[in-house]
């Protein structure tokens, strides 16, 4: 069954046990995401995966004796509301925020929050910019997600090994992440020995793209990289599958998700999907999937992306014993977060130490590590 990766954080027995929050003004967490639009899909896992960190948490005791409460604002992905919306989480007197989701919209945001010294963890944002330079470079601007270039890189290594001298076309939608992973990708391939036969653009959202498929098709290619989302992959897997091209299909982690899934059916051909490595064998996940479980809680997507992030900002602020800026950021700068994947840092711009991506084949409704 597919499940997302994550960062599961331990906590301490000590901190579970249950206490009463006294009467004190709740700490308020600024979450930040995509909860309607294109990506509304994912802005909902990381509002589910927040609110069930901070459930649990409270139950806990809460933070300092004081609950954590969530304060949304839908980012829509939109370049031109980043700022206005991290002015408005500022205005609201936010400890911290979970996000933003997508690059773009972090990168703009990031500067805002660092001026008002708020720490910033987003659960996405994976273009190497948001970290690499980020406001503050002591820090107070991390990613508990991957970085692009792992994608990329990926990729590059499938295609090398299963795809030399071959015929590829690739495809995009023009958004900031789609094209970027396949001109990144692209730019490998006379090392690597595809030989690229056709290239094209694709507006995003459409009911059907069969004259799209129909100029693949015509290419005679034995791969078709795709740069976009979910929704677009399946509608020209269904028209490909529909003809019966032998062509396979070439995707990134954007489409790692139960909705790919069921948009797609059993039968869906030749079908990979690069993405992060599964932790959920590992025997550090066990708590977290256990306690998710109890809980009636079925992780997808960017789910245990947020709820990791949360868990990691409480656990800084609690071995800080302060959610003051300067002493969170030098906690998170210094300290051992034991997660599914292990236990992981945040390095010198932010990023965590886990690595680790695999290529998926989708096959009779699951995703296979290929």
């Amino acid at each position: 069954m597919l499940k997302r990766f994550a960062v599961p954080f331990v906590l301490a027995a000590a901190v579970l046990s249950v206490r009463p929050i006294a009467a004190a003004d709740d700490l308020l967490i600024g979450v930040g995401a995509p909860l309607s639009g294109q990506f509304s899909v994912f802005g909902k896992q990381i509002r589910d995966g927040a609110r069930q960190a901070v459930k649990e948490i409270n139950s806990a005791g809460g933070l300092f004796d004081r609950k954590l409460k969530l304060k949304f604002a839908d980012t829509a992905c939109s370049k031109d509301k980043a700022e206005a919306i991290a002015n408005q989480m500022v205005g609201s007197g936010v400890a911290a925020v979970i996000g933003h989701f997508c690059s773009r919209s972090s990168i703009l945001a990031a500067p805002v929050y660092r001026k008002a010294n708020i720490v910033m963890i987003s659960p996405a944002s994976p273009n190497a910019k948001f970290t690499a330079e980020r406001p503050d470079p002591k820090g107070g601007t991390y990613r508990v997600g991957y970085r692009a270039d792992e994608l990329w890189l990926t990729t590059i290594r499938f295609l090398e090994t299963s795809y030399k001298g071959k015929r590829i076309a690739t495809i995009h939608d023009n958004s900031a992440y789609g094209k970027e992973y396949v001109e990144k990708v692209r730019a490998e391939f006379d090392r690597i020995g595809v030989r690229e036969v056709l290239r094209d653009e694709f507006k995003p959202s459409q009911t059907e793209y069969r004259a799209l498929v129909s100029k693949i098709e015509a290419s005679a290619v034995d791969v078709i990289l795709i740069g976009g989302f979910h929704v677009d992959v399946a509608t020209m897997v269904r028209e490909i599958k529909k003809r019966h091209m032998p062509a396979a299909v070439l995707t990134g982690d954007a489409s790692y998700s139960y909705e790919m899934i069921g948009l797609l059916g059993d039968d869906t051909g030749e079908v990979y999907v690069v993405a992060p490595k599964d932790p959920y064998f590992a025997k550090t996940a066990e708590g977290t999937l256990e306690r998710l479980k109890a809980a009636r809680v079925q992780p997808s997507g960017y789910f245990l992306n947020a709820y990791e992030a949360v868990r990691i900002w409480y656990a800084a602020a609690l071995r800080a014993e302060s959610v003051a800026y300067d002493a969170v950021v030098e906690s998170l700068n210094t300290r051992l977060f034991r997660t599914a994947f292990g236990d992981i840092r945040f390095d010198g711009q932010g990023n965590w130490s886990w690595q680790g991506f695999t290529v998926y084949r989708i096959k009779s409704g699951e995703f296979i590590a290929y």
